[in-house]
């Protein structure tokens, strides 16, 4: 009798082709301290199929180790499998790029980071896309040899320390990464100094996060005199705080810095002394904004004097803001809008009404460019649902819409994001998009876009 698995089609296949397939398998990488995951599964089905998973070097290539207090357990019994496990995904890896991802919350899980690190330094020259969330000072004795190349690593995130860490430690001596020659996405999470202070290739980085949890404007400053090709810079400054480092602001004349390449800024603070740095910035090229900010800390007349100077075009904004009102004066100092994203701002009948166009050219409204529109997890009230529906028919380019005779672009597009939780409640977005439908011919509705998101997708 034949053999069921030689005559299954999909074993007919190429070893190439069959590789091809179980990489397109939806997954995030190898997790490396759970059990039985993806691709490890895969070759419990048939000998063919271990064969070809072994010899496709891209479902080995991206290992995700996240070591928290609750896996100190399984490390100490598991320690030594793991560690073989990690040389095994390493080694079946071949020269295809690596995506790792190592993050570690705790002292008691240090000793084992160290214990990863060794065989990971064997195979530097495939790193692409690292991820060390870990203090840095354990990973600098790795890196600093003259002899290590990086020539594909072009991602890099690390991590200046945690609870754990002694506050006055100081930065590395030595230059990081000096002979890793397309490195321009870097992210600095919780440093315990400013990270001005690292010897790093920063002409080089065209893409930059600073997850703050100290330091003032004047250090911030300091690094982006550091990055004159900077494309994109997103900033967050954290509650928490436990560094002791501080150093006096450092004297500099007082003409704007300029940021000739930045065309995107994102910006998610909550502090008004970090706002400050809009005051000594400059950047003619910038088109895209995103802010996330209290309502405290908006300083409206500093982005006016900011954007005022930089004369450059925003097309792009993107805000997550509580208070509609603050909605309404950054949207009105952003005249060239064409995409704005509202998440979880309340819609009241203010803001639907300041986002309305007008009937008659004396009635001037906010981003009157506005081209798409995108509305995440907004609550709102059944009182303005009927404002809303308004709004939507003054924007759309339909027959049927509100035909204002002021200048202005017309939605192409208009997207409804709600999750599962607000679909019931009686501020939820389901039911203003149903007032929608009943009220809006089918062309028109073409260019609604509605979406019921999962729970996890709010954390992405």
């Amino acid at each position: 009798m034949p053999d069921p698995q030689a005559a299954a089609l999909i074993n007919r296949l190429p070893p190439e082709t069959l590789g091809e397939i179980f990489s397109f398998v939806p997954s995030q990488g190898i997790q490396l301290v759970q059990r039985n995951t993806y691709p490890w599964w895969l070759t419990f089905v048939c000998k063919l199929w271990r064969d070809v998973v072994i010899l496709t070097p891209q479902l080995w290539a991206t290992i995700i180790v996240y070591l928290d207090p609750l896996r100190v357990s399984r490390i100490d019994t598991r320690g030594d499998s793991l560690v073989a496990a990690w040389q095994l995904c390493l080694e079946r890896s071949g020269d295809y790029p690596l995506t790792v991802t190592i993050e570690s919350t705790s002292t008691d899980t240090m000793s084992f980071v160290q214990r990863l690190l060794l065989p990971l330094m064997k195979h530097a020259r495939q790193w692409e896309k690292m991820i060390f969330g870990f203090p840095v000072h354990l990973l600098t004795p790795f890196v600093h040899n003259s002899s290590l190349r990086f020539p594909r690593l072009c991602d890099l995130m690390l991590r200046g320390g945690h609870h754990d860490t002694p506050s006055d430690l100081q930065p590395p001596k030595h230059q990081l990464f000096p002979h890793a020659p397309v490195l321009s996405r870097v992210q600095f999470q919780e440093f315990l100094y400013p990270p001005s202070l690292l010897k790093i290739s920063w002409a080089q980085i065209t893409e930059l996060c600073l997850v703050w949890n100290d330091g003032n404007v004047w250090d911030l400053l300091e690094v982006l005199e550091n990055t004159p090709n900077l494309a994109c810079l997103t900033f967050a400054k954290i509650l928490d705080s436990w560094s002791t480092f501080h150093r006096a602001p450092r004297p500099r004349d007082s003409q704007a810095l300029e940021l000739p390449q930045l065309r995107r800024i994102s910006w998610r603070t909550f502090s008004a002394n970090h706002f400050r740095l809009f005051d000594m910035l400059s950047t003619p090229r910038l088109v895209e904004m995103e802010f996330s900010v209290n309502d405290i800390d908006w300083q409206l007349d500093v982005m006016q004097r900011f954007l005022h100077r930089s004369r450059c075009t925003v097309v792009i904004a993107r805000l997550n803001i509580s208070n509609p009102r603050l909605v309404e004066s950054f949207l009105d100092v952003l005249p060239d809008a064409e995409e704005i994203t509202l998440t979880t701002t309340p819609g009241d009948v203010g803001l639907m009404h300041a986002l309305t166009l007008g009937e008659s050219t004396s009635t001037e409204r906010i981003v009157p460019k506005m081209k798409k529109l995108v509305l995440e997890n907004m609550p709102m009230k059944a009182e303005v649902h009927s404002a809303f529906v308004r709004m939507v028919q003054s924007r759309l380019p339909g027959p049927d819409s509100m035909k204002g005779q002021g200048q202005g672009s017309r939605l192409v597009s208009l997207d409804i994001s709600v999750y599962p939780e607000e679909i019931l409640a009686d501020f939820s977005m389901a039911s203003a998009y149903q007032l929608l439908r009943e009220t809006l011919p089918p062309e028109e509705m073409k260019l609604i876009k509605y979406e019921e998101r999962r729970f996890e997708d709010r954390f992405r």
